[in-house]
């Protein structure tokens, strides 16, 4: 059994539901395209929203700018060079990760997770476009529950070292 973090377990069921929003190879272009990435977490779930981003950064081949502040920016290479990547982190009350953003110049993403609910409210949205919405189970923030799903995973956890290894001075 490998037992994990329960920061990252938290997240279970907030990854997934990013993640769908790329599965059709027209949405595959926005991977490029990433201006921002906004989580709003409450107050004493800041390494969550860390591992949140940790996680985009290395299943997105993002590079962080590192400098001499603890800096969330990141950079992209692509054929029209590195953009930047702006990243915020807001503490909000509520559930741990009560939300998160990615914008480009042509579309939004948004996940939310209202204070006590057991489904995310998930947003797709094109400027001057189509827009969908849809509702996805969501995570419970229960200690015993955690512990019984990561039990239940077992198995190393590469996604999680390689999400880590992207944030592991900010924690």
């Amino acid at each position: 059994v490998s037992v994990g973090d329960l920061n990252w377990v938290r997240l279970v069921q907030l990854l997934p539901a990013l993640a769908q929003f790329f599965d059709h190879p027209v949405t595959h272009q926005h991977l490029d395209e990433i201006k921002t990435l906004e989580i709003e977490h409450a107050p004493e779930f800041r390494s969550t929203a860390l591992l949140r981003v940790g996680w985009l950064a290395g299943q997105l081949d993002w590079k962080r700018n590192r400098g001499k502040s603890k800096s969330l920016g990141f950079t992209k290479e692509t054929e029209a060079g590195r953009p930047k990547i702006a990243v915020t982190l807001r503490e909000k009350k509520g559930e741990p990760i009560s939300g998160c953003q990615l914008t480009t110049n042509s579309a939004e993403f948004r996940i939310e997770h209202r204070q006590g609910a057991d489904l995310l409210d998930v947003f797709f949205g094109r400027t001057g476009g189509r827009k969908m919405r849809q509702m996805l189970p969501a995570s419970k923030n229960d200690a015993v529950e955690l512990v019984r799903e990561e039990l239940m995973r077992g198995g190393p956890h590469r996604v999680y070292l390689r999400a880590l290894e992207n944030v592991r001075d900010l924690l």
